[in-house]
């Protein structure tokens, strides 16, 4: 088994997690082209209430949390590195 403070570990998960960051985003906006028919025709022609505000937050406050989530890991996915450092001196540490 592997040990997760390795740092080859981490820069797998990592690179997993990046793969399904891609995923999720690309699923996501599949969804949002599919559905944007019938959003327009049942939110946005209606009066605004606390359903609408609800139903738009949950719709659109996850693409750019998903967006920031996956350039943050990319940006940190060239910096091997510095993982392999970290988590070779915490294993050293415990």
């Amino acid at each position: 088994m592997d040990d997760p403070f390795s740092g080859e570990y981490f820069y797998r998960h990592l690179k997993s997690r990046n793969y399904a960051n891609i995923s999720a985003i690309a699923l996501l906006i599949y969804d949002t082209l599919l559905t944007s028919g019938n959003e327009i025709a049942f939110v946005w022609r209606r009066k605004i209430g606390l359903g609408s505000i609800l139903y738009l937050l949950a719709r659109y406050c996850g693409f750019p949390v998903m967006c920031i989530d996956f350039a943050y890991n990319t940006r940190n996915f060239d910096g091997r590195a510095e993982y392999v450092l970290l988590f070779s001196t915490l294993k050293a540490v415990n």
